[in-house]
């Protein structure tokens, strides 16, 4: 994995979001990973984020709208910036479109 770029891997984390491979998805995430979601104030590890996902009711298509990362070569850091369409149908039908946003830090283990 080292040899792919910040805005591959994370695009291939929503890949595996949107097709439910969870257990893809968690391995690319580390084991401190932290998930912080500011409209409800909660905070999940890596095992309780992919459960969250996992087991969010409805349905749901997600469709990548932009990717950009920023490198720090200093710190060997890159920060990637994700936005992601989401169209749900809840349980009780209703159909809801919403955006996502990330910002992820990514320690790239493969960079000089």
């Amino acid at each position: 994995m080292k040899d792919k770029t910040a805005d591959q891997l994370v695009s291939q984390l929503w890949h595996h979001i949107k097709n439910q491979e969870w257990d893809q998805a968690k391995d690319l995430l580390s084991e401190d990973f932290e998930a912080y979601w500011p409209q409800s104030n909660e905070k999940f590890n890596r095992d309780n984020f992919i459960e969250v996902n996992r087991t969010y009711p409805g349905t749901h298509k997600i469709e990548i709208m932009n990717v950009h990362s920023e490198q720090d070569q200093w710190d060997r850091v890159d920060t990637v910036i994700s936005e992601v369409l989401i169209k749900s149908t809840t349980p009780d039908g209703k159909e809801i479109e919403l955006f996502a946003m990330s910002i992820l830090k990514l320690k790239m283990m493969g960079k000089p």
